[in-house]
């Protein structure tokens, strides 16, 4: 997926862009957490960004993508993810 990357995520953006992603949350000041359902050839996207990339500063080292088969797999890690997010986000304001 490596050389696939690039081209993924410039389309993924696109889409956003569009305001074509079926999710979107912002975890922080910082990142977003994306998803693409059945977008890019089928598949289904889950996108983790530095919440000020666009398709136009393309800084592809503050992003990761998850790609997969079915819709309902790409939901299930969003959520998880998000809930990864919250929990970190509620116990680091615990623990200040």
């Amino acid at each position: 997926m490596a050389q696939l990357y690039p081209r993924i995520l410039a389309e993924l953006l696109e889409l956003e862009r569009s305001g074509l992603q079926d999710r979107s949350e912002r975890l922080d000041d910082e990142t977003c957490l994306e998803l693409f359902l059945n977008k890019l050839d089928g598949r289904s996207y889950v996108l983790l960004k530095a919440a000020e990339e666009t398709l136009d500063s393309m800084g592809l080292g503050n992003s990761e993508v998850w790609m997969y088969e079915d819709s309902h797999q790409a939901q299930v890690a969003y959520e998880q993810m998000l809930n990864e997010a919250r929990n970190e986000v509620a116990r680091l304001g615990v623990a200040s």
